[in-house]
């Protein structure tokens, strides 16, 4: 008699368990269930024994290698592409020159095969199979005998409309080899579906023996978990423990106890393991080789596999955690929560009841996981960044967390707001989009769609159409989206609006509506118009108009350029869309990217950036006399403190992250007005930026050591520098400065040089950053 352990199977019910290993490699009582089967099949006498392999066949090759150590004679047969339980099967055709026997390798049972064996010589049999009986059996095959083991029929997970009986197929058969000349090689073939049927058909002796001994298909987590259950209660019987086992404390080799510790057994520790001071653990609970245990730390009917850390006063109830996982002090985690291989969860984190953590993941520190964790690398306590949310979309920004987002920003609303949506077109933005309204909607909210709108129009249009807040969703120049929030004066909402956001959002706990308060969205597609001739009205339009300003323009968007040359036109200016290779005349150049949010002016070869906008935009405020203070981001040149004293003002400087910059059409329309008000060119306006040397650059930091760099920044003492902590750490000297930055969304810091020569800014920025590495490298 051979044996074929069928051992091919995804376990795609399983996952995240059988992510990173095959469904047969997954420890029962810290061995592979494949493992199990083979001893099985040992005892009984069969050691010519073969598996059939497709989902990481090497794990299983590596482990069981020619099986010798096991006591049989393995061999194996691999499936480049899955072709069912039979066809798989096939492909041993050479091998099984006698009677053979057929289990899954991710069964737990304890049939007694030599009765098989022997019921099936007896009747004569060209295929047995062994049959159990299920109450609930519409995930099996059901099978319907005769008195004598006859099979007359069989139906494949039957609805309860088709059940005909709770007498199911277990997946074991004994079979002669003739059974597999009724297809062919690489024939997508299956034993019930296909076999069976066509045995059944052909009249040939067909039989079903039914057992009454143990048997669970490990298709689930919680078949999984009662497995291990069913092992320490005595229900299966075997030796699955080749260790220690007394009075219900079945114990591996060299462990080292903690003082005070509570084991109420039934509990499986495994070799090499480590129990700390004061730990909990409680009965069916599994830990398997080389784990940790920190003191304090409690456990109660959980399933922990190799080489995993447990932190300080961490409490696991009736979870999995799978190996090499890394879970620190004071974590929480709950009923049925499933977490993935290589997973590293920070310190004072809960999981909540049911939750899956899919492999590599890093759960950040005080983070409240109440939902599956597929895609990614990183679940965050912090959704914002510096400018909103963002992430790469259908794996960090989903529809489901997009629909979860709406509802968390319109719980921080009054009952029944009106809230502006917009979105750049494109199908991937509209569907995130969409989701978000949905999460608006569910509140009772009523939400006005703008449509394809740019982000400086949206914030326009929240004042004008008197809404409580809005929200706008465009693309990243990094191919990631980015969603904005902002109240109802139509600025960016601030940091205390955010913490609310976050905390409605992982608490995952709003207050719905009933379905009559669910409103229709509201469509305003045209607001662009009313927004530019806003715009207009601002400027002395017959003033241009007479200066006949004649303005090239580009735009890295059509709705952008649409919208860029609709406002030239009402602004009174002659516009020339510019072309590739074509030269041109122009008093200004106006080139607009990123969805507006991005402005060049210039002339010749000359382009201004971000940071020179601002110092324009800050000259022409302060010679209009307008005002005696002006507000800069801290990463602003403070050369513009220069400026700003010749015109008898002061310079306020605002965090970065809260700095709402201006409106970029506006800036334009203001460069326009002023140079025809003032009969001079926009080479002159640009002579009257001072000089400055200006140097941007980056250093990686992992999120951890970002706080210890700030703080060692800012004990420096150095009486040439003058620290200031507005944002980050800017330091100061007589001939320049630098602030640092830690970003928001990655792991790294930013660093900006300024200087009074290009030497001193290059060195002020060199030496931050060797400073910074030597803080992080420590």
């Amino acid at each position: 008699m051979k044996g074929v352990i069928m051992a091919g199977g995804v376990g795609a019910r399983l996952r995240p368990l059988t992510c990173n290993i095959p469904k047969p490699m997954m420890p029962l009582m810290n061995k592979p269930i494949m493992e199990h089967i083979l001893k099985l099949l040992k005892e009984h006498g069969i050691t010519e024994v073969c598996a059939t392999l497709q989902y990481l066949p090497e794990m299983i090759k590596n482990y069981f290698e020619d099986g010798s150590d096991f006591g049989v004679n393995l061999k194996y047969y691999i499936e480049e592409i899955p072709l069912g339980t039979a066809g798989s099967v096939k492909n041993a055709q050479e091998f099984l020159d006698e009677t053979f026997i057929v289990i899954s390798g991710d069964v737990l049972c304890d049939i007694n095969l030599a009765e098989a064996i022997e019921f099936h010589k007896k009747k004569r049999s060209i295929a047995t199979l062994v049959l159990t009986r299920e109450e609930i059996p519409l995930e099996y095959g059901v099978v319907v005998t005769t008195e004598d083991g006859n099979i007359i029929r069989f139906l494949e997970k039957p609805s309860w409309a088709e059940v005909f009986s709770d007498t199911i197929n277990t997946g074991i058969y004994i079979l002669e080899p003739e059974v597999l000349d009724y297809f062919e090689k690489d024939e997508v073939f299956d034993f019930s579906k296909d076999l069976f049927p066509l045995l059944l058909k052909d009249r040939q002796p067909l039989f079903g023996m039914v057992s009454d001994c143990y048997w669970c298909d490990i298709g689930s987590p919680e078949q999984y978990i009662q497995a291990h259950k069913d092992i320490f209660k005595g229900n299966v019987q075997g030796n699955f423990w080749d260790g220690s086992k007394e009075q219900g404390l079945w114990l591996g080799k060299d462990i080292s106890w903690g003082n005070n510790c509570t084991i109420t057994p039934p509990v499986t520790i495994g070799n090499n393991c480590r129990i700390g001071d004061n730990v909990i653990i409680e009965p069916y609970t599994v830990i398997d080789d080389n784990t940790i245990v920190d003191d304090n730390a409690s456990i109660k009917r959980s399933i922990i596999w190799k080489n995993s850390y447990i932190g300080k006063g961490s409490e696991i109830r009736g979870s999995i955690i799978c190996g090499k996982t890394t879970i620190k002090d004071n974590v929480s985690i709950f009923e049925n929560a499933i977490i993935g291989e290589e997973t590293i969860i920070e310190p004072r984190s809960t999981i909540k009841p049911g939750v899956k953590i899919w492999p590599g993941k890093t759960i950040e520190e005080e983070c409240i996981i109440s939902s599956n964790i597929i895609w990614g690398t990183k679940s965050s306590k912090y959704l914002f960044g510096e400018r909103g949310i963002s992430g790469k979309i259908n794996i960090d920004v989903t529809p489901e967390l997009a629909a979860k987002l709406g509802a968390s920003f319109g719980c921080q609303l009054p009952k029944k707001s009106k809230i502006a949506v917009s979105g750049i077109d494109t199908p991937y933005i509209e569907m995130i989009k969409i989701a978000l309204i949905s999460g608006i909607l569910s509140l009772g909210h009523e939400v006005f769609d703008l449509g394809n709108t740019l982000l400086p129009i949206t914030k326009k249009a929240v004042p004008y159409h008197k809404l409580s807040g809005g929200v706008h969703l465009r693309e990243k120049n990094n191919g990631e989206i980015l969603i904005e929030f902002f109240d109802s004066r139509g600025t960016a909402i601030d940091k205390e609006m955010q913490r609310k956001i976050q905390h409605a959002f992982i608490r995952d706990d709003f207050q719905r509506c009933i379905p009559e308060d669910i409103k229709k969205v509201n469509s305003i597609p045209n607001f662009c118009e009313n927004y530019i001739t806003q715009l207009a009205e601002n400027y002395d339009t017959d003033l241009i108009r007479q200066n006949k300003f004649v303005v090239g323009f580009s735009a890295s968007e059509q709705n952008t350029l649409k919208v860029l040359s609709m406002f030239l036109e009402k602004l009174g200016v002659k516009p020339v869309k510019l072309k590739k290779g074509i030269q041109g005349s122009y008093d200004l150049v106006v080139i607009v990217e990123d969805h507006g949010n991005k402005i060049q002016l210039g002339v010749d070869d000359f382009y201004t950036d971000d940071t020179y906008n601002y110092l324009i935009d800050s000259i022409i405020t302060l010679k209009s006399g307008e005002c005696d203070c002006i507000t800069l981001p801290l990463n602003s040149p403070r050369i513009i403190q220069d400026i700003a004293k010749k015109y008898n003002a002061d310079v306020k400087w605002s965090k970065i992250s809260t700095y709402e910059p201006p409106d970029p059409f506006e800036f334009i329309g203001k460069v326009i007005e002023y140079i025809c008000a003032n009969k001079t060119d926009f080479e002159d306006l640009l002579e009257e930026v001072p000089s400055y040397y200006w140097k941007y650059k980056t250093v990686p930091c992992p999120w951890e050591d970002k706080g210890k760099v700030i703080r060692r920044l800012m004990e420096i003492e150095d009486p040439e520098m003058k620290i200031e902590t507005i944002e980050g750490v800017k330091l100061h000297h007589n001939k320049g400065c630098v602030l640092v930055l830690p970003d928001a969304e990655k792991p790294l810091c930013k660093i900006y040089g300024e200087g009074y020569t290009e030497e001193f800014a290059e060195s002020i920025t060199e030496q931050l950053i060797e400073k910074i590495k030597g803080i992080r490298d420590e």
